[in-house]
């Protein structure tokens, strides 16, 4: 066994020297045998012989080591510039990054202390990781960065506010994950400066706050409301605006006469505050000094300059916005915000476009009132006109009458040539006043009747044919023929019969009036689109272009030689507008001197 044993060491000691990249299997192989045989392998062995054997089997030992260090090595090396890598890229982020345990801040890059205004890394990890947020997102923070309500690493994105060194509130995005480092979870985050967004994000906020209130404010200025109940929905629509700053109480101050100005509305105003504030001079208080300076005036508090006090007046401050149209002093706008509050730029340019337009609506508003006033005032006039004509007129023809009447018996006795042509001619004119009168007398009724006009669906033939039977007559004097043409299936239309068949009989007679011996008048109806037109035609004398535009106006008479001889007032062509005005139509003339006119009346057909 022995020699066994021997031969065997041989055998290997010859497979080193032979090639040494055997030397781990021969390694292996010796234990082996030494497990296997145990001490008996040594008693066969001499001293020198044994040596050699141990350094054999400490060779692959030691290079077996040396293997595992230089590995070992080598994955240093390489998670050095892992993080050296990694190093640089946080370092050179543009985006902050930061690395904390707890409450403890343990990396931050230079992109951080930027956000956060510091210029050391040592300065800014001084102060603890929830100190450098605003009261309001410290709980959130540490909820989600010390993670007692998850089990597992999570993923969080939020918005949130920070302070820098310097006391700004900045706006930051941050992005926090849960890392394993060596055993030990950390937060690493990374904050990304979102304050310009932000302000962005309110400013179109903002815009289109201002521009829906605006809009309101118009809509609100087109109600038929008075200028007063307008200027309290108004200042309501003001006070409601969630990002301004302000208490939700105001008022509005017109200028009475120069030097004064008086409350007209007011929002959350006690009656002590009414009372006191109800007329205010230019120059008097906060108000006062706005309407004399004609500038914004800001208070932040109730100081020597508030001079109008009341009791129990609770502490305040003021916006003060003079309401200008041109130079003209209109009023000034009143905002009330909290003790204080700073100025604003941006609430300032706010209120200053609400006074331009509100100075809009007043003056339109007030504008409307005068017009309505003076239309009011008109109508009034117009019916002293109307009384005080019909008064005069009926006075005028009982005389007129009797005048009329005497003439008559004087021209049957009259025997003298001379005196029968002086009566006769007298007789002419007092007949022709008569009909003037009668004229008068018949604008007024007619313009009281068109206001209790009675409207039903109504066929025009038959009104048509009424009508043409009062001209008859007179058509038949001067010869002229009347032609008619009105379709039977023409739509009917909503009409006062009487007041129509009168315009269609003025407009026949005026047709054979200033008609040729021997000519024509034709009247005729169609429907076109949602409409019916009835047209008077006529072969006359025709009405010069220039007199076109004023035919229809009250007393207006063509001055011509040729119309000279035609008697009138100048009015039947204005009731025949009056009447069909009153009927929601309209009438239109064309006409060429020598040739004719032609009258054409438009109604709407009723569906």
């Amino acid at each position: 066994m022995g020699n066994n044993l021997l031969m065997s060491v041989r055998k290997h000691l010859l497979a080193y020297v032979i090639g040494s990249t055997g030397w781990v299997i021969n390694a292996i192989y010796l234990g082996y045998e030494y497990l296997r045989y145990g001490t008996e392998f040594y008693k066969h062995l001499d001293e020198p012989l044994l040596e050699h054997i141990m350094i054999i089997l400490a060779i692959p030992v030691f290079m077996l080591v040396g293997l595992l260090f230089k590995k070992q090595k080598v994955a240093e090396e390489e998670l050095r510039e892992s993080e050296e890598k990694y190093r640089s890229l946080v370092e050179n982020s543009i985006e902050g990054v930061c690395i904390s345990k707890g409450n403890r801040i343990l990396f931050a890059n230079k992109a951080l202390l930027d956000i956060f205004g510091y210029e050391s890394v040592e300065e800014f990890r001084k102060i603890p990781l929830l100190d450098h947020f605003t009261p309001e997102f410290r709980n959130i923070i540490k909820e989600r960065f010390e993670g007692k309500k998850r089990k597992e690493p999570t993923f969080y994105r939020f918005d949130c506010k920070v302070l820098r060194k310097d006391g700004e509130i900045r706006d930051v995005e941050i992005s926090a994950s849960e890392v394993q480092m060596r055993g030990e979870k950390y937060i690493q985050s990374t904050f990304r400066d979102i304050t310009e967004r932000k302000k962005a994000e309110e400013k179109i906020k903002r815009d289109y706050e201002i521009q829906h209130t605006i809009t309101s404010i118009l809509q609100v200025s087109l109600e038929p409301i008075s200028l007063k109940e307008m200027l309290n929905r108004i200042l309501e629509l003001i006070l409601a605006i969630p990002w301004l700053s302000f208490q939700s109480k105001g008022c509005i101050h017109l200028v009475e006469d120069k030097k004064i100005l008086s409350l007209t509305a007011y929002h959350s105003f006690s009656k002590a505050q009414i009372n006191t504030c109800s007329k205010v001079d230019f120059g008097r208080c906060l108000c006062g000094r706005c309407a004399d300076t004609r500038r914004i005036i800001f208070s932040g508090c109730v100081d020597e300059a508030h001079e109008i006090v009341y009791k129990d007046m609770p502490p305040h401050g003021h916006y003060c916005v003079p309401i200008t149209s041109g130079e003209k002093l209109l009023g000034v706008l009143n905002i009330y915000v909290k003790e204080g509050h700073q100025r604003s730029l941006e609430e300032e340019e706010f209120l200053s476009a609400v006074a331009n337009v509100l100075s809009g609506i007043i003056e339109r508003k007030r504008s409307e009132e005068q017009l309505k006033e003076a239309f009011e005032r008109l109508k009034e006039l117009d019916k002293m006109k109307d009384d005080f004509l019909s008064t005069v007129s009926h006075e005028l023809r009982t005389p007129l009458t009797s005048i009329i009447g005497s003439i008559d018996i004087l021209l049957d006795e009259c025997e003298g040539i001379n005196q029968r042509k002086l009566l006769e001619l007298a007789l002419k004119e007092a007949v022709r006043l008569n009909d003037l009168i009668g004229d008068i007398l018949d604008i007024t009724k007619t313009e009281s009747r068109l206001l209790r006009m009675t409207l039903k669906l109504t066929s025009l033939d038959k009104l048509v044919e009424e009508a043409v039977e009062r001209v008859k007559v007179h058509a038949q004097k001067k010869s002229i023929s009347i032609i008619k043409h009105i379709p039977k299936e023409l739509p009917q239309v909503e009409v006062d019969k009487d007041q129509f068949k009168r315009a269609i009989t003025n407009l026949l007679e005026n047709a054979i009036k200033f008609n040729k011996e021997n000519g024509t008048v034709a009247i005729e109806a169609r429907a076109k689109g949602n409409f019916v037109e009835i047209s008077v035609i006529d072969t006359g004398i025709g009405i010069p272009e220039k007199h076109l535009p004023k035919i229809f106006d009250k007393f207006y008479r063509v001055e011509t030689g040729t119309a000279r001889k035609y008697k009138g007032t100048g009015l039947g062509l204005y009731i025949v507008k009056k009447i069909i005005d009153a009927h929601g139509g309209d009438i239109r003339v064309e006409s060429k001197v020598n040739e004719g006119s032609k009258f054409t009346i438009r109604l709407p057909i009723k569906t």
